[in-house]
């Protein structure tokens, strides 16, 4: 994927997302051992961790535009028999 950053700080070539931090399994094991609190999520409890672990880095999440809008990026190349007979020249079988 190749996307283009301008000076004005807009871009194209993909649709950026969000930031997924990274972190420890140190950190991770901290952050279970703080325990869980119950909250709602609509009509649902579920349990939400009470201290997030501390992240050491980010990784931006990209999608590439075929992706984006649920298609196929592409097929995947069919394979090519080559034979004595067969001789491939500029990704043509002759």
């Amino acid at each position: 994927m190749k996307v283009i950053v301008y000076k004005d700080k807009t871009y194209r070539g993909g649709y950026y997302f969000f930031d997924i931090p990274l972190s420890t399994k140190k950190e991770e094991e901290k952050a279970r051992q703080a325990g869980t609190r119950t909250e709602m999520m609509g009509d649902r409890e579920v349990q939400v961790m009470r201290r997030d672990p501390k992240p050491y880095a980010h990784v931006e999440y990209w999608e590439c535009s075929p992706c984006f809008r649920g298609g196929k990026v592409s097929d995947p190349p069919k394979p090519v028999l080559i034979n004595k007979k067969n001789i491939v020249r500029n990704g043509k079988i002759k």
